[in-house]
């Protein structure tokens, strides 16, 4: 089956494709079935409402984070930290041939942060080519407006880039040739 293209919107969800099997979006409410094998819910407002609906949700697993979004939260370190294991948890699940979904209430801050940062993962995009990437690809207005997010972005790639300066061979760095079609 033929994947959609880089921005195709889901034909059930507010969500669109960012790269192969990673979608961003929305918070999926009312929960069906869905052909994803991880679902990363990133805002703080829906935090433990997985657990309601959990009997539905069939081998699909839920990786749920508190982030804020809403101008008087700032993000602190816990929180980065939290994003970052939910992007390791997206790019193993991906590295795994998983499909994975993440979202927030809207799906343009708090789900493209988190995305974000698991394209610096698997991709080799710098942080300022993941925030246009996923700005591009949600095809949505508002997408990594939170300048706080942006910046966090920044740093935990800046930081990864310093801890594992000869990261695997075969991940694609921006501009190179893409052999595996992550993108």
């Amino acid at each position: 089956m033929p994947q959609p293209a880089i921005g195709a919107r889901h034909p059930l969800l507010d969500a669109h494709r960012v790269c192969h099997r990673l979608w961003v979006g929305a918070y999926p409410y009312p929960v069906q079935r869905l052909d994803f094998s991880l679902w990363v819910q990133c805002a703080a407002e829906f935090c433990g409402t997985e657990k309601s609906f959990a009997s539905s949700l069939g081998s699909l697993q839920v990786f749920s984070i508190a982030l804020h979004d809403d101008g008087e939260h700032r993000l602190n370190k816990d929180d980065i930290w939290l994003a970052d294991r939910a992007a390791a948890e997206i790019d193993h699940h991906w590295r795994q041939g998983g499909r994975v979904l993440v979202t927030c209430a809207q799906g343009r801050n708090r789900s493209a942060f988190v995305a974000a940062l698991a394209l610096t993962r698997f991709t080799m995009m710098t942080a300022d080519e993941a925030i246009g990437h996923l700005r591009r690809a949600r095809r949505v207005p508002g997408v990594l407006v939170n300048e706080d997010f942006n910046a966090a972005i920044r740093r935990t790639n800046d930081w990864a880039r310093m801890a594992a300066p000869s990261r695997e061979t075969g991940l694609i760095r921006a501009g190179a040739p893409n052999p595996g079609g992550f993108l």
